[in-house]
């Protein structure tokens, strides 16, 4: 159970750092450590009292030009995340709270302890504590809190080093221009 566990708070670690990314502010931010530039339209649209804290990062010998990143972050009460993609793959695991998470483009899986569940495009999933999601590359989705309480989510990515983070999409998960 234990190792199982740590796959999953890993993986769910690297979906967060994507979205730590989006919702960083401007200066000061986990996303500028890791030399990543955010523009203005995406850090202004990250919620009110979000928080972000990046945990680690590298740089994989095993794929060059790619970084690895794990942040934790917190999204309060009725918080939304935008619609994005990211140019790699992310892991997230719910640590507390409840995520409802909705892909708007390509393929997604939930890792639950009652088993994997594949995720339809357009519908909204909840995620709950020791719930792990993980997507590809250019997987387009939108997450909101629509719980009481702050939702607090480990996110990693695996991303490479010359691509931006975090892609605004359209609400078809079509990127903006």
């Amino acid at each position: 159970m234990g190792e199982v566990s740590t796959r999953r708070t890993v993986l769910v670690a690297g979906v967060l750092a994507g979205i730590a990314r989006l919702w960083a502010p401007r200066h000061g931010s986990a996303a500028e450590e890791v030399g990543c530039a955010i523009p203005p339209a995406v850090a202004t649209a990250r919620a009110e009292g979000t928080t972000v804290e990046s945990i680690g990062h590298g740089a994989p010998l095993s794929t060059p030009g790619h970084s690895i990143n794990l942040y934790r972050f917190s999204l309060p009460p009725g918080g939304n995340v935008p619609p994005h993609r990211h140019p790699g793959a992310t892991l997230l695991a719910v640590e507390s709270g409840a995520l409802a998470y909705t892909l708007l483009r390509g393929t997604a899986s939930i890792q639950r302890g009652t088993g994997d569940e594949v995720l339809s495009v357009g519908t909204e999933m909840i995620l709950r504590p020791g719930d792990a999601l993980f997507y590809d590359a250019d997987t387009a989705h939108t997450a909101r809190n629509p719980g009481k309480v702050p939702v607090v989510v480990l996110s990693v990515t695996l991303l490479a080093t010359d691509q931006p983070a975090t892609i605004l999409t359209d609400e078809h998960g079509m990127e903006l221009t």
